[in-house]
């Protein structure tokens, strides 16, 4: 075997699946679950964010440099193109939500519910997961990591809309329904970076995103 090609299997196999089981079995211990709110650690969290980012920015550093050049040569144009993906999105999710709402009855369930619980104790903590953590690491496994795997692009859009899905929700059949709308937001993402090539269109659609949730989540809690 060539180094040529034992560069490609490292860059676009091994690289990208140890991003993802850092991500399963670390990254997502990063933001604490509403039944653990009572007695968690912050400094496990931290821990286990900081550790994730490491490795990310590690196994990605070349893709990240390369990506942000091009991305700040247009800024303004492609902040607003993630505007924009955002505002469909947002649109999708509503429709999604409602349809769900009256077919299935309904409860806010996903990462960004856990919001609400956390913001009583851990402020600044859940701040830096919503807009910071989660649009760069979600990013990086589910679109650049699986991007690399998955060079189709079908099949990429689905395997990454699905995934990011599940993982919002669990993997319970009886939860499968409420996994559409982050289903249908993801693919949409995900058909951005198909298109753009870019892994800061999603990071910044992402940040969009969970900015506008924490906005709302946290102005409701405070009200």
């Amino acid at each position: 075997m060539t180094k040529s090609k034992q560069d490609n299997i490292k860059r676009n196999i091994i690289m990208p699946i140890i991003a993802i089981f850092v991500y399963l079995f670390i990254g997502i211990m990063a933001f604490p679950k509403k039944e653990n709110i009572g007695n968690f650690s912050i400094s496990y969290y931290i821990i286990c964010a900081i550790f994730t980012l490491i490795i990310m920015f590690s196994l990605f550093k070349d893709d990240i440099k390369n990506d942000i050049k091009d991305f700040k040569k247009n800024i303004f144009k492609n902040l607003l193109t993630c505007l924009l993906t955002m505002l469909i999105a947002y649109v999708i999710l509503c429709v999604a939500n409602n349809l769900i709402y009256y077919s299935f009855g309904y409860s806010k369930i996903g990462t960004d519910s856990l919001v609400f619980p956390n913001m009583n104790n851990l402020v600044f903590y859940t701040i830096f997961v919503m807009v910071i953590y989660n649009p760069f690491v979600e990013s990086m496994v589910f679109n650049l990591a699986l991007k690399k795997i998955f060079n189709n692009n079908i099949i990429f859009i689905i395997i990454s809309s699905i995934s990011f899905g599940i993982m919002q929700v669990g993997i319970k059949l009886n939860m499968i329904i409420y996994a559409i709308p982050y289903i249908l937001i993801a693919a949409l993402i995900s058909m951005l970076y198909v298109k753009k090539r870019n892994i800061f269109y999603p990071i910044f659609t992402w940040f969009i995103y969970y900015a506008v949730q924490l906005f709302i989540q946290s102005s409701a809690y405070w009200a």
